[in-house]
Formats: C-alpha cells, structure tokens, sequence
C-alpha cells in the first residue's frame, strides 16, 4: 500500500507528513484509533470501529489496494465452508 499512496500522493502533489508505518493490521487498528490524524488502510481492519462510531471512513484512494492470501494445506476432513470461501468467482 505504501508505494502506491506514495505514487498518488506524488501525482497530487501532496507531501504528507508520515508519522507511522507499520505492517500489522492489529497495530493499525490501534494507531487508528488514537484519533491523532489520517490513516491509510483497509477498512475491514477497523469494521467495528467504523460501526460503532469511533471512525469515520474517508474516502477510497484510486489504484490503491490490499492483497490478501490464505494459504491452507490438503486436509483429511476438509471444511466444505473454507472450500466455498476459496472456489473463485
């Protein structure tokens, strides 16, 4: 994500001043809700917080995305309800 809003703040020509760059969703959340500035970052991390008031969601920035991968190992007794969550659409 960083390289891409670095991208897009570049084409705006915006220089935001970066206080906090991490990696972990957890941590995220929790620097999120300090309510000290702006924080880029998938909104699913902070559902709850959004729902409840506590964050308010901006605005989604273009051509900036999340990827996220699930990794799993061939089971003996395979969870019918992981295996529909992983058959593409």
């Amino acid at each position: 994500m960083r390289t891409g809003f670095d991208a897009l703040a570049d084409r705006l020509g915006v220089r935001p001043q970066i206080v906090a760059e991490v990696e972990d969703m957890a941590m995220m959340r929790l620097l999120a809700r300090e309510d000290i500035g702006l924080a880029v970052l998938p909104p699913i991390v902070v559902k709850d917080e959004i729902a409840g008031g506590v964050l308010v969601a901006g605005d989604q920035l273009p051509g900036i995305a999340e990827t996220f991968f699930a990794v799993t190992m061939a089971r003996r007794f395979p969870n019918p309800l992981v295996r529909l969550l992983l058959t593409p659409h």
